[in-house]
């Protein structure tokens, strides 16, 4: 592996690990418990597997040939990974840390924008999938897809008279569904438990 190569993807690491340290700063100031926790264990997994894939771009140091190249593209992979799931979870944080309709509605129109990525993502995975698993990874997929659509409904309908508190909680259960349909997706195609 080349020397331009291992510099860009620790380019990509240092830009990961800002991105996790602002949103350990930012977690605190959610006022909401429930949400507070769950962005607290969403950072806690992001950067549990921040450091593994941090190892496994310490170990290129040590390979070369294609032992470099495929350790290289698996590191690739999971800093892509890692960079998605962080812009994820810094935009759930701007939604929560919000203070007016218009900041929320910005704030949730760009998680929303993260979702579908998401869903995207895990479609081409899911048609890449062995077929047994296929149908339940699909149903799993489908589900989130209509708690997507539900959550931009909302969103769109919401005029500027709402109520910042009452949009943000159906915004937020509607996105929770989200989250659960997709980590069932996620587990169906790793062969893990199903929900």
């Amino acid at each position: 592996m080349n020397d331009t190569a291992q510099t860009r993807l620790r380019a990509g690491f240092e830009l990961i690990d800002g991105a996790l340290e602002t949103a350990a700063d930012a977690i605190d100031r959610v006022e909401d418990d429930i949400a507070r926790q769950r962005l607290r264990h969403s950072w806690e997994r992001l950067n549990r597997a921040r450091r593994m894939a941090h190892t496994m771009l310490e170990r290129l140091d040590g390979e070369t040939g294609d032992a470099a190249d495929l350790l290289s593209r698996e590191v690739e992979r999971e800093i892509h990974q890692l960079d998605a799931e962080v812009a994820l979870l810094n935009s759930e944080l701007r939604s929560e840390l919000a203070t007016t309709v218009d900041d929320y509605r910005a704030a949730a129109r760009e998680q929303l924008l993260a979702w579908r990525s998401r869903l995207d993502e895990l479609r081409v995975q899911a048609a890449l999938a062995r077929m047994e698993i296929r149908d339940d990874v699909d149903a799993a997929l489908d589900r989130m897809e209509g708690h997507y659509h539900d959550a931009a409904h909302h969103l769109h309908t919401a005029g500027p008279q709402t109520v910042l508190a009452a949009l943000r909680q159906k915004v937020r259960r509607l996105l929770g569904d989200v989250r659960d349909a997709a980590a069932a997706a996620s587990d169906g195609l790793a062969g893990g438990p199903q929900s």
